[in-house]
């Protein structure tokens, strides 16, 4: 089969069409994979930015609550005797529940953990030294390198 002048014209301007035609598909799908690569890393790092944040400002708020605790002679009294009117007074459903807290935990200097108290499970005589093995496994997560 031959093909005219014609044909011959039309598939060259079909091919052409056709090249042009990936070639711009292929040019528009880098620069848009490049822009949308550049738009996704600035969301990202705004997310991760917030979320910074977020942990910092929940870290501070417990530094200070912890810190208020920690300087108060009350505290300081009862790590040394476990002064069951401190629990009464101090330590309270109410009073774990308004600062949101799970789990307070007395420790002293040399980061040895003595007491705890489970607030979402508040009962004032589950006040207690801890168990030996739950002593021993949160002293084993280094909790010397979180003071």
């Amino acid at each position: 089969m031959r093909i005219g002048l014609k044909g011959k014209s039309y598939l060259i301007v079909f091919f052409i069409c056709l090249l042009v035609f990936v070639g711009s598909s292929l040019l528009v799908y880098e620069l848009s994979s490049r822009s949308i690569s550049k738009v996704e890393k600035v969301l990202m790092e705004e997310n991760l930015s917030r979320a910074d944040f977020a942990v910092q400002e929940s870290s501070r708020g417990l530094q200070s609550l912890c810190r208020d605790w920690s300087w108060w002679d009350d505290t300081y009294y009862f790590v040394q005797d476990f002064n069951e009117q401190y629990v009464r007074s101090n330590l309270t459903a109410e009073i774990l529940t308004n600062l949101d807290l799970d789990i307070v935990m007395f420790l002293t200097k040399k980061i040895n953990l003595l007491s705890h108290i489970l607030s979402r499970e508040w009962n004032p005589q589950s006040f207690a030294l801890l168990p030996v093995n739950v002593r021993e496994t949160i002293l084993s997560a280094k909790l010397e390198t979180m003071v």
